[in-house]
């Protein structure tokens, strides 16, 4: 939950497709979004994040991978501990510098077992 290390994975006309939500795009928008899980997210911990990435492909300067994730969040005042599964799309491009940056991200829920 380091927001502002998030921030720099992004490069600045990146895009962020999360459900329920407009799209985000720009690394402004994407880090005013994640700045403000500060405060709406305070006290929460991560207690497991995993994905199975199931194919990463690299072709030129341009990555992209899709995986399962799981998530398992422990909420302040909440009995049971927020779990979620679900499917992501990454979408990553070598900058100048040789470094890789988020280009889009996008993910959602899968149906409950």
């Amino acid at each position: 939950m380091d927001h502002k290390a998030a921030v720099e994975l992004w490069t600045e006309d990146g895009a962020d497709l999360l459900p329920g939500m407009e799209p985000m795009t720009g690394k402004q928008m994407i880090a005013q979004w994640l700045h403000g899980l500060d405060e709406q997210m305070k006290g929460a911990k991560v207690t497991q994040c995993d994905v199975d990435w199931q194919q990463i492909n690299v072709v030129g300067g341009v990555a992209y991978e899709w995986g399962i994730n799981t998530q398992t969040v422990l909420i302040p005042d909440k009995p049971e501990p927020f779990k979620n599964r679900g499917k992501i799309t990454l979408i990553l491009r070598r900058q100048a510098e040789g470094d890789w940056k988020l280009a889009l991200e996008s993910w959602n829920g899968s149906p409950q077992k």
